[in-house]
């Protein structure tokens, strides 16, 4: 029988940045590996100019299997004992640089898990595949073969040229030519690359006579075939041979791989992570492989009904860098420099106001806002850029005509194509700025943390105008902050301001649940709203939270949260959670969608609306919502229909997901809530969409469907939903001459 050779695939990958990696002390191996290829992996696999990247997981070299002259236990000294290989490939040097400099962003994650990483470059013509006869070249986990990955140093008294020269036409020949062998590949080093940012505690450099000079990957069927080939005198011979060039040849035995880069090409496991990659591989979920799907996790713009905007490739940190420029036009009401950040058919949403959708109606609204205050400013606490959307949570501090001031809580949301905005879309209720008369509290704020602490931002847009050279170059031009004229007036040039560090920035602590199971449970707490379930609502927090809502006070303790939703559920009559878009990062799960509500008096307003929730383990830390609520109590504010989050450019529009219609129809808990009584509102008033397949909301049959001509109805369900009712929702259903 003739075996493929796959070998031809690697090709293309002309040179390699390999990654030997320790494991952080205090954690255990499995922790180590499901942050890595599951959090960490995703993350790496995001940035640019990759064609191939690999997880290799490996059991330490423990020693008395693979023979060499001179030493037949072979073993590795403890601190030379590492935990995984990460290997990337890439078409071309310059790819290779351009992946490097957008690396920055996974050195502020190494000290998480690693606590060593040493990295070695390889020149065009050595990374070579000699010969591959495993058909799957995309693992993900276990690959039921015997593989090696074996670290070579040379011996102290051959030269670099020599060396590589045995090791390309001496030993690998003997490998690859050998029957038993299924994969052979050779990587041969450069000096080690420590030219990558340092990270905390991670040690990025090798003590002098400590590095390789090689590495080799050899994969065996079995373990039979291994002592085949180690007993053949082709391989005595050479071990003997190789006595002048080689001083160690250290063999590591492989535990599981996982790809998630090939072919220049994002892999399901880089897409979802290894652990979702291989449920929906094992279930068969078709649907989770499609384009629609594929587009919305990866929070690239488009929905899974709709096209939201292509991306372009750039490098992450680009497009906040981007933001920020944005922002420092509008601190310095430049209307004109403000809109050339747009494309041609941009949408630009303020709170409720109906969107703007070209660029002269974005230059003739933030012209008019700029005219109603003195000078404003946008105090950063966090940004996260995901594919090609970057989300800004933040104060905004306005200072009014009359010289006073207001600071009020936003979140941004904004979508790029290439380099330029394809929509902004701000979610806040910015009526105080024209209002001095409402009320809002000092820790009415996103920097309001549990425990009466406050978060202290980096002051990252004055930053931006004392040591940005943009920012510094728009001032010698002229356009200079208004908050250095008016209100507060600080310098915008002097480079001896004192900054904030911003160094209590919220944990992002380690990722303790799957991804996606984080948005599973945003889904079920926005389940237990719709069903107006108070205390099934604040289950959902830890014991010291933050809830805040709009400009209003924040909750800071579970009742507070019990009392602040049970109001608000007392002044309408359903409300329901139209999902757009929901994304997880982290311990961070972000939401956009429009709210529904429907007021006593009968009317529909639809609002748009952006949450930040905030875990602990499986626990809502922090919950932030940011939209103009206003409209819901007082129905004389117009709202137009266009001032909604599925308002795209040319006044297109997003299809609806109906991700919490689904949820109580088709998900298990869901249906389960229905069963024990808590059916959503919007099923008994307002649009009364049905809540089951069968347009019933309470099964009659005691025998789990199945009716057995007894008719025996089930008191238990029907108790159980009537506890979910209250007077109103009773009286309306019974008056309505419609079905439930």
């Amino acid at each position: 029988m003739v075996s493929m050779d796959y070998s031809s695939r690697d090709q293309q990958g002309k040179v390699s940045f390999y990654v030997l990696l320790w494991k952080r002390k205090g954690i255990s191996v499995e922790l180590f590996d499901n942050y890595w290829k599951d959090v960490h992996g995703p993350v790496c696999a995001r940035l640019p100019g990759q064609h191939q990247y690999w997880q290799f997981h490996v059991a330490h070299n423990e020693g008395g299997f693979w023979y060499m002259p001179d030493d037949p236990i072979n073993t590795s000294a403890p601190e030379e004992q590492f935990d995984g290989i990460a290997e990337l490939t890439f078409t071309s040097p310059t790819q290779r640089e351009t992946w490097f400099k957008a690396a920055g962003i996974l050195m502020d994650d190494e000290h998480n898990i690693f606590s060593k990483a040493i990295g070695y470059n390889t020149n065009p013509g050595n990374s070579i595949t000699y010969v591959d006869k495993i058909p799957d070249g995309c693992p993900n986990g276990e690959q039921d073969i015997l593989k090696y990955h074996v670290m070579i140093r040379k011996a102290d008294g051959v030269g670099v040229a020599e060396f590589r020269r045995f090791m390309k036409e001496r030993l690998v020949p003997v490998f690859s030519s050998s029957p038993q062998i299924t994969k052979c590949r050779l990587h041969l080093f450069e000096e080690i690359d420590s030219s990558r940012p340092s990270a905390g505690q991670v040690i990025h450099s090798e003590i002098p006579g400590q590095q390789y000079h090689a590495a080799l990957e050899i994969a065996f069927a079995n373990q039979l075939d291994a002592a085949l080939f180690l007993e053949s005198n082709s391989y005595q011979n050479l071990a003997q041979e190789s006595r002048p060039y080689i001083k160690d040849f250290k063999p590591f035995p492989q535990r599981t791989a996982y790809t998630f880069v090939h072919d220049d090409k994002i892999t399901l496991a880089g897409q979802r992570s290894s652990f979702v990659a291989d449920l929906i591989t094992r279930i068969g979920a078709s649907n989770q492989v499609k384009q629609n799907i594929i587009s919305l996790m990866m929070g690239d713009g488009k929905s899974a009904y709709g096209d939201g905007g292509s991306t372009s490739e750039i490098i992450p940190g680009k497009r906040t860098e981007l933001v920020q420029a944005l922002f420092s036009r509008g601190e310095a009401f430049d209307s004109q420099g403000f809109i050339e950040f747009f494309t041609d058919a941009p949408v630009y949403q303020f709170g409720n106001f109906e969107p703007c959708l070209d660029k002269g109606a974005i230059f003739e609204s933030v012209k008019y806002f700029f005219s109603q205050v003195s000078a404003l400013y946008h105090e950063i606490k966090m940004m996260w850029e995901v594919g090609s959307t970057v989300f800004v949570e933040m104060d905004v501090t306005y200072w009014r005509k009359d010289g006073s001031e207001v600071t009020l809580p936003c979140f941004d949301i904004c979508r790029f194509e290439g380099e330029k905005l394809a929509e902004l879309r701000i979610f806040m209720d910015a009526n105080p700025v024209g209002d001095s008369s409402i009320p809002i509290s000092d820790t009415s704020s996103v920097m309001t943390l549990a425990n009466q602490q406050r978060y202290q931002p980096a002051d990252i847009m004055k930053r931006f105008f004392i040591e940005n050279p943009l920012g510094k170059k728009r001032v010698l031009q002229g356009h200079t902050p208004k908050w250095a004229i008016a209100g507060p007036r600080w310098s915008a040039t002097d480079t001896r301001t004192p900054f904030n560090s911003g160094t209590n920035n919220p944990p992002s602590g380690l990722l303790e649940t799957m991804p996606g199971r984080k948005t599973e449970i945003v889904t079920a707490l926005f389940a237990r709203g719709e069903a107006f379930d108070s205390q099934g609502f604040t289950e959902f927090f830890v014991d010291n939270p933050v809830y805040q809502f709009g400009n209003f006070e924040p909750c800071l303790d579970k009742g507070a949260i019990f009392e602040s939703v049970k109001y608000f559920f007392s002044q309408v009559s359903a409300l329901y959670h139209d999902i757009k878009m929901m994304w997880e990062t982290g311990n961070t799960v972000i939401v956009e969608m429009d709210v529904m509500y429907w007021r006593k008096d009968g009317s529909l307003v639809t609002l748009p609306c952006a949450d930040i929730f905030r875990f602990e383990g499986e626990k809502v830390a922090e919950l932030r919502i940011f939209m103009d609520a206003n409209p819901v109590g007082n129905a004389s504010i117009p709202v137009s229909d266009t001032s909604s989050i599925m308002t795209l450019k040319e006044g297109s529009r997003y299809k609806s997901t109906d991700v919490m219609k689904k949820f109580f129809t088709e998900h298990p808990q869901g249906q389960e809530r229905v069963r024990q009584g808590f059916v959503p509102k919007w099923a008994i008033a307002g649009p009364r969409w049905s809540v089951t397949p069968e347009n019933q909301y309470i099964p009659i049959s005691n025998n789990n469907g199945h009716d057995n001509g007894n008719n025996n109805f089930n008191w238990q369900q029907l108790r159980n939903y009537l506890k979910g009712l209250n007077i109103s929702d009773l009286v309306q259903m019974l008056s309505s001459e419609e079905n439930p």
